[in-house]
């Protein structure tokens, strides 16, 4: 159990190790979170919230998705038994290190391993 301080520095540091790894602990935080709200039964206070959440945050969020969307997909979540969320990192096995004409090392994907992880997160119909 973290407060948000504590749990944003430890989502965000990449200090020891690698992007990737910052990755993990990201997903690691989001289904803390999800198995938080969903334990203590906070979900119907959220969505109570909602309004004045998303004003307080509207500065630092940008999405198409309107309020009654995010709550519907937050009630369809709630439902969501853990083991069916699948989740994925584009690591080192699906990227190749290149360096620009300028000289800026940038990652490149491996498009044809990109695609199992994919299917792997998103399912046997997921259309690339």
């Amino acid at each position: 159990t973290l407060d948000g301080e504590t749990a944003l520095k430890y989502a965000r540091t990449r200090h020891t190790d690698s992007d990737f790894e910052r990755a993990r602990r990201q997903q690691l935080v989001m289904f803390a979170i999800r198995d938080r709200v969903l334990n203590a039964d906070m979900l119907p206070s959220l969505i109570v919230q909602s309004p004045t959440l998303l004003a307080t945050l509207n500065d630092d969020v940008t999405t198409s998705l309107s309020l009654d969307e995010m709550i519907q997909i937050a009630l369809r979540l709630g439902d969501l038994p853990v083991e069916n969320i699948h989740t994925g990192v584009i690591d080192a096995n699906y990227i190749t290190d290149f360096t620009t004409e300028d000289g800026a090392a940038v990652l490149v994907p491996l498009r044809e391993r990109l695609a199992g992880l994919l299917t792997d997160v998103f399912g046997e119909n997921y259309s690339q």
